[in-house]
């Protein structure tokens, strides 16, 4: 299957490759970070780029009017847009990296969008890397791992084996409350609290049966370096992104962009 352009008449939405109009990606996988509390998921795939070998070719954009406008310096010297698609032909992996948050309003068309696009590119399956609320946690989690998964009803059933040798453990479902009624329990469902489009971006790929794997690390503002590598490496002992090195660690290189977190260093001149 091959995966093209979805365009409007005003682009309003569209996927650009550079170099050729269709690409296939059929056997491959998705991974992409939601937008989430303390950035996790992103900083999560900055490291998965940094770390790939060769390096992933940065092949396209994505451009949606629900995607906040920036542009800026990547931190190597490459210019960086809000949502960035990178390829590696060798793992047969996309990478998607966003620099920007959907926007509130149009979240329900951006998810729409994204999740059309992925079942027009056939891809295998798909790995979200996103965060939720540390503070939101209820008396269970807060005396458990900081990480949580959900896994969609068409993940490959070895996948799912392989998960549950790894210990990991499923995010709980949350109880809904009805502002409107004094509070009263109105249903069941999963929530992540600060997690951007993880949510609903589940609910739908697992409603269009594309397989899904949502990781969740619990995260609050902040410098959440340890975090993104501790996200990584879960979902590296997963799926076998970045192999060990020969005694046996996997040991990840930081990416250049990571120094300029607090911006540069403050002229002399000023003092």
């Amino acid at each position: 299957m091959t995966c093209s352009q979805p365009v409007t008449p005003q682009l309003r939405h569209t996927v650009k490759f550079f170099n050729k109009e269709e690409w296939s990606f059929t056997d491959h996988t998705l991974v992409l970070p939601a937008v989430s509390v303390g950035n996790v998921g992103q900083l999560a795939t900055d490291l998965l780029l940094e770390n790939l070998d060769p390096r992933p070719c940065k092949i396209g954009q994505l451009f949606h009017t629900a995607l906040e406008p920036v542009v800026g310096n990547s931190g190597n010297g490459n210019l960086m847009t809000a949502c960035e698609l990178f390829h590696h032909a060798a793992q047969k992996i996309l990478i998607l990296q966003f620099h920007s948050p959907v926007t509130r309003k149009n979240l329900s068309h951006f998810v729409e969008f994204l999740v059309s696009w992925i079942h027009q590119c056939g891809f295998k399956d798909v790995m979200c890397l996103s965060s939720s609320l540390a503070s939101l946690r209820n008396d269970i989690q807060l005396n458990q791992t900081t990480m949580r998964y959900l896994a969609g009803t068409g993940l490959n059933p070895s996948k799912l084996q392989q998960i549950h040798a790894l210990g990991w453990t499923e995010l709980e479902a949350g109880v809904l409350q009805d502002e409107g009624n004094n509070g009263v329990s109105v249903g069941v469902s999963v929530r992540i609290p600060g997690g951007g489009i993880a949510r609903d971006f589940f609910v739908a790929c697992n409603s269009a049966q594309i397989p899904i794997l949502t990781l969740v690390f619990f995260a609050s503002d902040g410098d959440n370096t340890p975090e993104s590598m501790t996200l990584l490496d879960n979902a590296n002992q997963l799926c076998q992104f970045i192999p060990p090195s020969s005694n046996g660690e996997v040991r990840f290189k930081i990416p250049s962009s990571w120094g300029y977190f607090n911006g540069g260093t403050k002229p002399a001149g000023i003092f």
